[in-house]
């Protein structure tokens, strides 16, 4: 342990130039360590879930922010903030929200939407909230029969350095697959 804190120490903020974090990565592995603990570098998951609707009426659900309350689930505490109801997203739009996904402890998330291709696309990133890194895409393709096949790519990292690294080992990653498990058991409930 004391060498992954040596490591740690002496070179966490230097690990900007490709031949720090190859290096650094090399020495971890040496040690016997997994060089993912120590260069915090984000995670990408990706869920699929195939929408029982049409591409319209999904996109139309999805589309508007207020319906984020109805897949999430009730354990996360989930309070959207912000004037929502009745408003379709927009590029630029904001959204402000009360999570609590540990034990109660309430943080302030806020999202922008970022970009928005019409029955195709679209992209919310956190601004401010629990983690270092919240890019997620939001992926819609029509089936042709009555069918549409949502698919989430998330880029997240969690806070603290090393620190939410062992975090996101630890818990982390498993409460955000949770959340989108428990998301498209929602999905199957709604539609």
């Amino acid at each position: 342990m004391n060498n992954l804190l040596n490591l740690l120490n002496r070179d966490r903020f230097n690990c900007c130039s490709k031949a720090t974090t190859v290096g650094l990565a090399h020495q971890a592995r040496s040690q016997g360590f997994d060089p993912e603990l120590i260069l915090m570098t984000p995670r990408r998951l990706e869920f699929t879930t195939i929408v029982p609707r049409p591409l319209a009426e999904t996109w139309a659900f999805f589309s508007r922010p207020e319906n984020l309350e109805k897949l999430t689930p009730p354990e996360v505490s989930f309070d959207i903030k912000s004037p929502v109801a009745g408003v379709e997203m927009y590029e630029g739009m904001i959204i402000q929200y009360r999570v609590s996904p540990f034990a109660g402890i309430g943080i302030d998330w806020v999202t922008e939407i970022t970009k928005i291709v019409h029955h195709d696309h679209f992209i919310d990133d956190q601004r401010v909230g629990p983690f270092a890194l919240w890019h997620h895409q939001h992926w819609f393709k029509d089936l042709g029969d009555g069918r549409t096949e949502m698919t989430d790519i998330l880029h997240y990292q969690a806070p603290l350095g090393p620190l939410g690294t062992i975090a996101d080992w630890l818990f982390v990653r498993k409460q955000v697959e949770g959340i989108f498990e428990a998301r498209e058991d929602a999905i199957k409930l709604v539609f």
